[in-house]
């Protein structure tokens, strides 16, 4: 009886000592799933090509070629534009838009009123009202409350950054005041 029983706590020391190591020793760890690399995001490219990127400024693109204004607002700024998308220039009678892309000083002039020199961003406009200088000389109110306005149009998407400035979208084609006539 005495040997059984020195047997059994032979066999109990052996397999506290056992589990006793066991606890020091960590599970062997899964292998990790390999991780994708982190997205790069392409390189900014200037006003013009940012505009022809995006999709929704067709007529845009094609009005700034239309008035060679195309090397302006490639070049290196900074500028700040407020650009109509498809869907604002869409509300313009079509032969009326045929018109003022076969008139060139006309179509610059107008153009030229939605750019400001100089980089605004979304968190650089201030609340309440900023009058701001365009590229032909006159000016537009930007207005901050409930939302964002240029002369009372919204700005629907703000902040698109390009190499040489940022990008608005607005929801309608911002009209200069007339020409001063000399």
């Amino acid at each position: 009886m005495r040997t059984a029983r020195s047997l059994v706590v032979v066999a109990l020391m052996g397999l506290s000592l056992g589990l006793l190591a066991a606890c020091g020793q960590q599970a062997p760890k899964e292998a990790e799933p390999p991780q994708a690399p982190a997205p790069v995001a392409p390189p900014l490219v200037d006003l013009v090509k940012t505009s022809e990127n995006i999709g929704i400024f067709s007529t845009f693109a094609k009005a700034i070629a239309a008035a060679d204004l195309s090397a302006t607002l490639a070049g290196p700024g900074p500028y700040t534009v407020f650009v109509p998308e498809d869907l604002a220039f869409a509300k313009i009678p079509p032969k009326t838009l045929e018109a003022l892309l076969a008139n060139k000083p006309e179509l610059a002039r107008l153009l030229k009123y939605h750019v400001v020199a100089g980089r605004i961003t979304a968190a650089d406009m201030a609340q309440g009202e900023t009058v701001l200088t365009t590229l032909d000389g006159e000016t537009l109110t930007l207005k901050v409350d409930t939302g964002i306005h240029v002369n009372g149009v919204k700005v629907i998407q703000s902040h698109i950054d390009a190499s040489n400035g940022v990008i608005h979208v607005i929801d309608a084609v911002l009209t200069p005041p007339p020409a001063k006539r000399d």
